[in-house]
């Protein structure tokens, strides 16, 4: 990924979408002006483009990697610092759900399914449409224990596994007898 163990990675994986919101965390890593943040998004898309020139614009080009279609993702999740999801709309995030599992903390945007899965303990979340918000949430994330926070979130994600989730489509179905 072009940078070394003492530097911070931060990894997205979804497609290049306006939906997905890549632009506010370049944005933000502008602003926040560290040479030792490094920011990787795992997709393709129609947007492509426009974050390349937004990078550049940034003057990201070292910092900031697209990197296309992966089929890598459980390598790449290992490798990062932490993951961030900044997308305008989610159902409930199986990258989002993928991270917590592989014992990532999270910064994501303040929406339906994110914070569903996402609490004080596992991460930071922050408005979608605000680059300082977003700046400031992977701020104060980098002033905390990381291995803290994914290993709450490794733990919380359990709840979602496929035998909790069976317990409770059971339970429901029970309830719904006549």
């Amino acid at each position: 990924m072009g940078c070394s163990e003492k530097d911070i990675l931060l990894l997205s994986v979804g497609e290049l979408s306006k939906r997905k919101n890549h632009q506010i965390v370049i944005k933000a890593l502008a602003e926040l002006k560290k040479e030792d943040i490094y920011y990787c998004i795992a997709g393709q898309g129609a947007e492509e483009e426009h974050l390349k020139e937004l990078i550049v614009k940034n003057n990201l080009q070292k910092n900031v990697k697209l990197l296309g279609f992966r089929s890598d993702i459980s390598e790449l999740l290992k490798a990062a610092d932490f993951f961030i999801l900044p997308s305008l709309q989610e159902g409930l995030s199986v990258a989002l759900m993928e991270a917590m599992a592989s014992g990532l903390p999270v910064v994501c945007s303040q929406i339906r399914g994110n914070v569903d899965l996402i609490d004080e303990r596992g991460g930071r979340c922050f408005d979608p449409y605000s680059t300082e918000d977003c700046r400031e949430a992977i701020e104060s994330l980098l002033e905390k224990d990381l291995k803290e926070f994914g290993n709450h979130n490794a733990e919380r994600i359990k709840e979602f596994g496929i035998e909790n989730v069976g317990k409770e489509m059971r339970r429901i179905y029970e309830m719904l007898r006549f």
